[in-house]
């Protein structure tokens, strides 16, 4: 060999030395944090060279993230030649930490240039990074409703405002003056986390699952905008980058006391769904109260977790169909049929 050659060679036997494996101009020198969640959404923030994302959509090319054998969702607009921030997706194994996990990074050019980089043993899913949620005062209730969950959350979390509720795709407003975190007493893990559920026309009746995350443990500090910014800035500096959670059936060894909170799962045997939580409607007043036998009189409905489109909302009287005219989140007007003729549910 040439003696250019043999330091090539010499320079990726250092490379492979450090842990680290660099191919075709793309290298990995730093991945942030080392720990998180098994159940995934961990921002993991790679350093290195080479990296690329395309500006506009081009179906030959494509740049992509695993973490051992499962993908890391990149987040384009943290990424750049030098940094890839990527969200990671949920262990196989999703109650037991992981072996130390190689992280890879492929870039793809055309149809037959690739560049690759690994960084191994990079990465653990850590079970203690993971929240899990256990009880709850109630699974189903109508829109603007104040709910109450409890679970194991780490150690270091001692404020509502670091912990992030979800039903379906909304969040449960967290407020730590307004609605502290609760510790119970037995264990420091185990605690409660108080939430407002928001109404309006965003919100629609139906079965949603709940999510549950660990957030920053200050999203006061530094100048970033917004959630995610943040989360990348705070795990370079961390080991532990915490991240989604999970919904499960308690041991049954703990003190939460009531058991009808338990969670136990729900599911329809027909169609196969299974959901954690039903926000339904709610009936709070109606106006006139009396009327004839023979309908066609206008009601006004006010209540809570209505749909804003008419045809959605399906109004009954005593078994007889009330017609939605009108309707918002919180108001219904209806049409009401003839007793006489309709057919009565008993």
């Amino acid at each position: 060999r040439t003696s250019a050659g043999m330091v090539r060679s010499w320079a990726a036997v250092a490379l492979l030395a450090q842990g680290l494996i660099v191919a075709q101009g793309i290298s990995i020198s730093a991945v942030h944090p080392k720990y998180g969640s098994t159940a995934g959404g961990t921002f993991l923030v790679i350093k290195g060279s080479g990296f690329s994302y395309p500006a506009e959509y081009n179906p030959w090319d494509s740049q992509v993230v695993s973490v051992g054998a499962q993908p890391c969702k990149i987040v384009p607009h943290y990424t750049t030649s030098t940094e890839i921030v990527c969200i990671t997706s949920p262990s196989n194994e999703l109650y037991e930490n992981s072996g130390l996990l190689d992280v890879n990074v492929q870039v793809f050019y055309g149809l037959a240039q690739a560049k690759y980089a690994t960084a191994k043993n990079a990465f653990r899913y850590w079970a203690t990074d993971t929240p899990s949620l256990t009880w709850a005062r109630t699974w189903a209730a109508p829109a603007g409703a104040e709910l109450s969950f409890g679970g194991e959350f780490h150690q270091d979390f001692d404020s509502a405002e670091k912990i992030e509720i979800k039903i379906g795709d909304l969040l449960c407003d967290v407020d730590s003056e307004a609605r502290p975190l609760t510790v119970r007493r037995r264990r420091a893990v185990v605690k409660d986390v108080d939430c407002l559920f928001p109404e309006g026309d965003q919100v629609s009746a139906g079965r949603f699952d709940v999510h549950v995350r660990h957030k920053a443990l200050d999203p006061a500090a530094g100048e970033c905008p917004n959630g995610p910014c943040f989360e990348k800035e705070r795990n370079l500096g961390n080991d532990h980058g915490y991240g989604s959670g999970r919904v499960l059936a308690h041991p049954g060894d703990s003190d939460i006391g009531d058991l009808k909170g338990i969670f136990a799962g729900m599911s329809d045997i027909s169609t196969g769904e299974s959901w954690h939580f039903t926000l339904y409607p709610e009936v709070q007043s109606v106006s006139p109260s009396r009327g004839g036998w023979h309908g066609g009189q206008n009601l006004t409905i006010h209540g809570r977790t209505f749909s804003s489109e008419p045809d959605e909302n399906i109004m009954t009287v005593g078994g007889v169909p009330c017609h939605v005219l009108e309707s918002s989140s919180n108001s219904l007007v209806c049409r009401l049929g003839d007793r006489r003729r309709e057919p009565v549910d008993r």
